[in-house]
């Protein structure tokens, strides 16, 4: 790394603490974040009512050394949620690091069903009442993944549609489907 580069980091503020509405967030070179392209689709998907972070790019000055322009984005969290209009609830992440491990969700790419990839979920309820959400979510997700439920009974097929319309306007490999956070709505019950 050269000495005028700053490391890309994830920064959590204590309790009281906001930065520019976040108290989670990352703070990265943009290259990293594909230059402008990454702002620009998270632009879009919160005009089309999809979740996204909140991302602006900011001078970064740490001890009085000018690191140029970085961006900062919000990392999940319940603000994050609730930032997006969202209640609290299930979200599920999908870590599938292996480029052979392809599946279609019913055309759009997405991971291997013969080898399910690890499912990390992520409860935004610090009370514990979403135990029963949590097994339903994951229960409909890996159903999907094995056949037992069909496309439509799993999500909310406008939403993914405009997922998959803005990667192609964007003509981007940047918006992978096993990097997506994939919020289960405790309402209608569906990603």
């Amino acid at each position: 790394r050269q000495i005028n580069e700053f490391p890309s980091i994830n920064v959590k503020l204590d309790k009281n603490e906001v930065f520019r509405g976040m108290t989670d967030f990352t703070i990265q070179k943009p290259g990293s974040r594909n230059w402008l392209w990454e702002l620009i689709a998270y632009k879009m998907f919160l005009s089309e009512g999809l979740i996204a972070p909140h991302a602006e790019y900011v001078e970064l000055i740490v001890n009085n050394n000018n690191f140029g322009l970085y961006l900062i984005n919000d990392r999940l969290s319940k603000k994050f949620l609730e930032r997006n209009n969202r209640r609290a609830s299930i979200v599920i992440e999908i870590e599938n690091k292996d480029p052979q491990n392809d599946f279609e969700l019913d055309g759009f790419p997405l991971f291997n069903s013969e080898r399910i990839p690890f499912i990390r979920s992520m409860n935004f309820n610090s009370n514990g009442e979403f135990s029963e959400l949590r097994s339903m979510a994951l229960h409909k997700f890996k159903g999907y993944i094995s056949g037992e439920y069909e496309i439509a009974e799993v999500f909310n097929l406008e939403q993914v549609a405009k997922l998959a319309a803005m990667k192609e306007l964007l003509l981007s490999s940047e918006i992978q489907y096993d990097e997506i956070k994939w919020y289960f709505n405790p309402i209608t019950e569906l990603f």
